[in-house]
């Protein structure tokens, strides 16, 4: 096991092995997913109708600790049931797409397709298919599973992973019955849920969830996925907060996104602030670690040169990251995109030629405070 695969293990291991078996319900639920019943839904996108079954809310445990949170929401495109095709795939080839609505590490409900506005936009504004509904659009079935989470009494870790686990599992085990291929699951998350869908991937079958896989009831077999589709994960609790100061230091406003339940729903409201005296010094202790422990690392460029920082947080490795942002802004250029309000982008001809790192941190702005 690599050392990134070990630190997500300890994440979620580590903080408390007997949470998951703590509380149980009386009821046992079967998983024979050929015996649930559906609905059949429409969402117009883009004046194109995209049709699907919808079974919701369907237990993935037999023994649940909490079904609020241990149910997955699962889709699939009506075309199949007639024996169509969408984009190559059918009824027997179709990817399953695995996104989980992990916030902030607490308990989600399942996903929905659905068509919504951007965050910390208003919410007449207007509005776009989610990944649910993209995936649908695509071909893929789609199958949303909710999760514990840390604010509840038996949420704490590795309650989280193990439902995903679980969800998984299912899924497999009801391959047959199921329009999809099981061999064929996408782990889709977003922050926390990146960094859950990272460890499904993993974590794939590890000895260590076994017990508690069992305790609620889990399908027997595999919790393999077959690829992880991650943005923003945090994976390396450990040292996030002096990598996150390391770019952000002397910023000082920030507008960041508190995350609370209402309603059994995670809720997400953007806060804007300036850091306190306190949180700037603390600021001040962090970015001078992050050096040190990069530097341990022993990276290197694709080219083998070596990747570090000086004491002062500048050198190859911020470079190479600048380097990178340069040439994700090279291709959209190239695509017709106008930059001209990137400040920290200098641009000669339709060509990058160099990107100011500090600048470019500012302009993306700080959304988190010092711990």
């Amino acid at each position: 096991m690599n050392a990134l695969n070990k630190t997500l293990l300890s994440v979620s291991v580590a903080l408390g092995l007997s949470a998951c078996a703590s509380v149980k319900t009386t009821d046992t639920y079967d998983l024979d997913f050929s015996k649930q019943k559906y609905t059949e839904q429409s969402i117009e996108v883009n004046g194109q109708a995209i049709k699907f079954r919808a079974y919701e809310g369907v237990v993935y445990v037999r023994n649940p600790v909490d079904t609020r949170y241990e149910i997955i929401n699962i889709y699939v495109p009506e075309a199949y049931y007639n024996g169509g095709k969408i984009d190559g795939f059918n009824a027997e080839t179709a990817p399953i797409f695995l996104p989980n609505q992990i916030g902030g590490y607490m308990p989600a409900e399942p996903g929905k397709p659905a068509l919504e506005g951007k965050r910390g936009e208003p919410e007449d504004g207007q509005k776009s298919p989610n990944a649910a509904l993209v995936a649908l659009s695509k071909g893929y079935v789609v199958a949303s599973p909710g999760a514990r989470g840390r604010t509840e009494p038996t949420g704490k870790a590795p309650a989280a992973i193990v439902d995903l686990k679980a969800a998984v599992r299912y899924l497999k085990a009801n391959d047959k019955v199921m329009l999809g291929d099981a061999e064929k699951i996408i782990s889709n998350g977003t922050s926390a849920g990146g960094a859950m869908s990272t460890l499904l991937g993993a974590t794939a079958d590890q000895k260590d969830y076994e017990n508690h896989l069992k305790a609620l009831g889990a399908a027997d077999g595999s919790d393999k996925v077959f690829a992880v589709s991650s943005y923003c994960p945090i994976t390396d609790l450990d040292h996030a907060d002096m990598a996150y100061e390391w770019q952000f230091n002397g910023i000082n406003d920030y507008k960041k996104m508190n995350i609370s339940m209402l309603d059994y729903r995670v809720k997400r409201e953007l806060v804007a602030g300036t850091l306190t005296d306190d949180e700037k010094k603390l600021s001040d202790l962090l970015k001078p670690l992050y050096p040190a422990y990069l530097n341990s690392l022993n990276l290197k460029s694709p080219e083998g040169k070596p990747l570090t920082l000086d004491a002062q947080g500048n050198g190859s490795f911020k470079n190479h990251i600048a380097g990178l942002i340069a040439k994700s802004a090279q291709a959209q250029l190239d695509a017709g995109k106008d930059l001209s309000d990137r400040t920290w982008l200098t641009v000669r001809k339709g060509k990058v030629v160099s990107v100011d790192f500090d600048a470019y941190a500012k302009a993306a702005g700080r959304q988190k405070t010092p711990p």
